[in-house]
């Protein structure tokens, strides 16, 4: 052991610091169609050291994944942390990425119906209790609900306007 006076021989050797390398990565579902601009639902980044193979990525089952050759980690760090005016949601398309509003989903006119006629029971409720009853409109409405409803009317596409008074 050498006292702490001793000076340290300045013969050592520095180790090598390889720089790494990045590998960016996007996931999309495997069902997804590529002919189009696809929901991105993962990232991913690897690192690998200068003058070695790129690392072989597993994809988790159910995803396709893409590399992007040509992003750099600025603007990989840019989209993970600032969204890069992507406003929370991406796609894949073409090897780039680029900002996705996803189509907001529209549930079957049956469920509409149904959720409809749930509203048409609460008034009926309320409507009883005041001692009145519907009107011809509300009940010709109710009559449309339940037709979409058990699929004798296959012509409608969207569901009536219900009568602002339901006592009409």
């Amino acid at each position: 052991m050498t006292s702490p006076n001793t000076p340290l021989s300045h013969e050592t050797t520095q180790p090598t610091i390889t720089p790494q390398l990045s590998m960016f990565v996007v996931l999309v579902h495997s069902d997804a169609d590529m002919a189009k601009p696809t929901r991105i639902v993962g990232w991913d980044i690897l690192h690998y050291d200068e003058g070695t193979e790129p690392p072989s990525y597993k994809t988790p089952e159910g995803y396709k994944s893409f590399y992007l050759p040509d992003m750099t980690q600025e603007q990989w760090d840019d989209i993970q942390y600032n969204q890069n005016g992507l406003g929370g949601c991406a796609a894949y398309f073409e090897g780039k990425i680029i900002p996705f509003t996803p189509t907001p989903y529209i549930p079957p006119l049956k469920d509409q119906a149904q959720t409809s006629l749930q509203a048409v029971q609460q008034q009926a409720s309320m409507i009883a209790a005041m001692g009145e009853s519907f009107g011809p409109k509300m009940r010709d409405y109710v009559q449309v609900l339940r037709a979409i409803m058990n699929g004798s009317d296959t012509t409608s596409t969207v569901l009536p306007t219900a009568p602002s008074d339901p006592t009409q």
